[in-house]
């Protein structure tokens, strides 16, 4: 339980429940995000994911003051029952006109079928981000951004991947922050969704596409009493390549049907693999990173990278 405000505008901080809380909400306020930069009309749906993290964020308030909210309140209403004047565990709020007209468009897409539009859109996910920053320093005493996002993975090893990274994120070091994230943990790792997929480690002697290619080549070679039971017309080599070719597809599939079965998009995954540095593994079990020339990742590549390494790993707890 909070402890119990001593003011109207004193920010209390979270506890670690309430942290995890503001963690997930959080990430499903960067979920909107993502989904507004969809081609339309795809990216519509963002407005009731970015309707969602703002109700859950005032619900969490309510609790966090202990303002004894009715049991069932409606969005607009939430400024009315937490005004200080009408409540005394009660905070003033900003932003009331901006998440209104929030409010407005989501009523009128989800039960009127109106359609709000890309700059409705974009607006409503600056307006958001304008009240989830404002309301979160005011309430809690922290900032929105500051919020640790790895609360809510359920993996330790990967609580601590994220946990790093942004560490090294937040000291201006966004190189070392991207390679955190790409790095293998110690029971489970995203860049090892690549490895696990077909990519063998560097000086593996696992067979590869072209080892089994040679040995179809080999195998399908014609023989004396081949010739003289088939057709002249049948082309071992032709066959030996489609074989070949055939063996390098499937390899190649490996990769995309072992995320896509975890549930992640692959698209993504593909995404985080080229903006993070590459991982060789070696046989005697040491990992090295190795980014092309120029390599310069950008705030905004960081923060999307962490958000795919949090879905990841929540994708992979789901897993039996």
């Amino acid at each position: 339980m909070p402890v119990p405000p001593t003011g109207p505008a004193t920010p209390v901080p979270p506890t670690p429940a309430e942290m995890r809380q503001l963690a997930f909400i959080r990430m499903l306020f960067e979920l909107g995000v993502e989904q507004s930069q969809l081609p339309e009309p795809v990216n519509v749906v963002s407005v009731l994911t970015l309707h969602d993290a703002a109700d859950f964020f005032l619900q969490l308030v309510g609790e966090h003051r202990n303002a004894g909210l009715p049991r069932f309140v409606h969005f607009h209403e939430y400024w009315r029952h937490l005004d200080p004047s009408r409540n005394p565990n009660g905070i003033a709020l900003a932003y009331e006109r901006e998440m209104n007209r929030l409010n407005d468009l989501r009523t009128a897409f989800k039960h009127h079928c109106t359609m709000p539009s890309a700059t409705a859109v974009q607006r409503s996910c600056a307006d958001v981000r304008t009240f989830l920053d404002a309301s979160t320093l005011t309430v809690f005493g922290i900032t929105f951004g500051g919020i640790d996002m790895a609360e809510v993975i359920p993996q330790a090893s990967f609580q601590d991947k994220v946990r790093r990274a942004t560490a090294a994120a937040a000291a201006g070091d966004v190189r070392d922050a991207m390679g955190l994230l790409a790095e293998p943990t110690t029971t489970y790792s995203v860049s090892s969704l690549t490895h696990q997929a077909g990519n063998q480690p560097v000086g593996s002697a696992a067979p590869s596409g072209r080892w089994l290619s040679m040995t179809f080549s080999a195998a399908l070679r014609p023989t004396p009493d081949d010739r003289s039971r088939r057709p002249a017309s049948v082309d071992y080599r032709t066959l030996a390549r489609v074989l070949a070719a055939t063996i390098d597809a499937s390899r190649e599939m490996q990769r995309p049907l072992r995320v896509m079965a975890l549930g992640i998009d692959y698209r993504q995954f593909d995404r985080f693999t080229r903006l993070t540095p590459t991982i060789a593994y070696f046989a005697d079990m040491h990992s090295e990173r190795h980014s092309p020339p120029g390599y310069a990742p950008t705030s905004d590549d960081f923060e999307f990278c962490r958000g795919f390494v949090i879905t990841a790993a929540l994708r992979v707890a789901e897993q039996p």
